[in-house]
């Protein structure tokens, strides 16, 4: 018998235990008995011991998975040298970022955007794409207007059909596609392109 069957068994016979003493306590005041003291029974003596038991009979040396990441495969989508020859153009809280399209046909340019004011970064994409180019439609800035400019850094990434589903899902309804840190990728179209706003 091993260690989960063991344990199984144990935890039956104490929630077994548990019950027997509740039926013994509803019996006893349905019939209107009176209060006394009585020796400690067979079964609040095993509900007792598999309530011990149970934390003893874990293995601590058994490995546990705290969590797990997911990583595609890099360096798919690119069809050539990342010399995309990347522009900007600024426009009051918007930026257009184009360029040249030398990515595989069914993969998806994403933009990641660094705030360099407050530390953020976030995705936006997918970009729309012809035969020879790419075009980032993106969103900067806020509605509070402010006195200086606001700065930005973009780098875009080529990812996979699927990925780019996934993430095109996640930001239905406006939602901001926050991330923690840069991801790692060797799909880099373009590199830290400074952008700044009018606040």
């Amino acid at each position: 018998m091993g260690t989960a069957e063991w344990g199984l068994s144990v935890m039956t016979a104490g929630v077994a235990a548990v019950a027997y003493l509740g039926w013994l306590l509803t019996r006893a005041i349905w019939t209107g008995r009176p209060i006394h003291r009585v020796p400690v029974s067979t079964s609040l003596l095993v509900a007792i011991v598999a309530t011990l038991a149970l934390p003893l009979m874990q293995r601590s040396g058994e490995p546990v998975v705290v969590a797990a990441v997911v990583s595609e495969p890099t360096g798919v989508c690119l069809e050539s040298s990342p010399d995309s020859g990347a522009q900007v153009v600024t426009s009051e809280h918007r930026a257009l970022v184009h360029g040249l399209a030398n990515v595989q046909a069914d993969c998806a340019i994403w933009a990641v955007i660094e705030d360099l004011g407050g530390g953020g970064i976030w995705l936006q994409g997918p970009a729309t794409r012809d035969q020879s180019s790419w075009h980032l439609d993106l969103v900067l800035g806020d509605e509070r207007p402010t006195r200086d400019e606001l700065r930005y850094r973009v780098n875009v990434l080529a990812i996979s059909p699927e990925t780019s589903h996934y993430l095109s899902e996640a930001a239905q309804g406006g939602t901001v596609l926050s991330l923690g840190a840069m991801p790692p990728s060797s799909d880099w179209i373009a590199r830290g392109l400074a952008i700044a706003v009018a606040g």
